[in-house]
Parts: structure tokens; sequence; C-alpha cells
């Protein structure tokens, strides 16, 4: 019998260390709401970008694809979440913006 208890107590111990360190696997709704979440925070980092002028400087555009960068990396963590996910099309556009920006002269 205290045997059981200790391996309890282990066991325990270990589910809750796991759920401290982020180890407990959010529900398919919680994975969906928090992939929403990132996408509307993409297309702000991307509506940002949208008000460039040519007043904005080859900075200003490198910081708003810095923008676009973190909101991308939140979308494809939160993508990698849900179940049959496919953000292909989506991470092709990104490298393409990317590509862009690095390819402006720099003044």
């Amino acid at each position: 019998m205290k045997k059981v208890g200790g391996v309890l107590f282990v066991a325990l111990a270990l589910v809750l260390a796991c759920a401290g360190a982020g180890c407990v696997q959010p529900s398919e709704e919680e994975a969906e709401v928090q992939l929403c979440q990132s996408l509307t925070d993409l297309g702000a980092a991307l509506e940002s970008m949208e008000n460039t002028s040519l007043r904005s400087t080859v900075g200003d555009i490198r910081d708003g694809r810095d923008q676009v960068r973190s909101a991308m990396e939140s979308v494809r963590e939160s993508a990698g979440q849900v179940a049959n996910v496919r953000i292909d099309n989506l991470n092709a556009a990104y490298e393409n913006l990317n590509q862009a920006v690095e390819n402006l002269p720099t003044m």
C-alpha cells in the first residue's frame, strides 16, 4: 500500500510539472480559437504594412515586415495545434513578402 501511494504521488507530481511546463495540449476548440486569433493578428500586421507610402523609409517597411514575421510565427505555432490545417499557401506568400523586403535597396 505504501508503494502505491508513492507511485501516485510521483505520478501527480509529474502531471503537475508537465502542466506547469505547458505539456498539456489544448483542446481542438481551444487550438482553433488560438489559430483564429493568430490570423487576426497577422491581418492587423499586414494592414499596417499596407499603410506604407512614398514617405515610408526602408526601415519602416522592414519594421512592418518584422511585425508580420512575428505574427506569422504565431500562426505557424497555432496551426500546428489544429488537426488537418494546411498553411502552405500562406507560408509561400509570407516568403514572397519577406524576399521582396530583403531586395529593397538600403538608402
